[in-house]
């Protein structure tokens, strides 16, 4: 199976998407942590790459859940 051009732009982007929530996750966690330790608030940085990337993939995930039901949608009113 092929993919055309279209499709590896859409996977790109879902991966690029999905690493950056992953790894903003990561840092968020291990900052929380540090600043545990040493007593300290979170930094700035970490907290808003969090949201940045929680809003990005629940935009990414309401996309293809909103494409999804669209799909069906067509196909049930053959």
């Amino acid at each position: 199976m092929r993919l055309n051009s279209d499709e590896i732009f859409v996977l790109t982007i879902g991966f690029i998407v999905l690493a950056y929530a992953v790894t903003s996750t990561v840092l968020f966690i291990v900052d929380g942590v540090k600043a545990k330790r040493r007593g300290r608030r979170r930094k700035v940085a970490p907290i808003v790459m969090f949201i940045t990337g929680m809003v990005l993939f629940a935009a990414a995930a309401g996309i293809v859940l909103f494409l999804y039901l669209l799909m069906y949608a067509i196909m049930t009113s053959m």
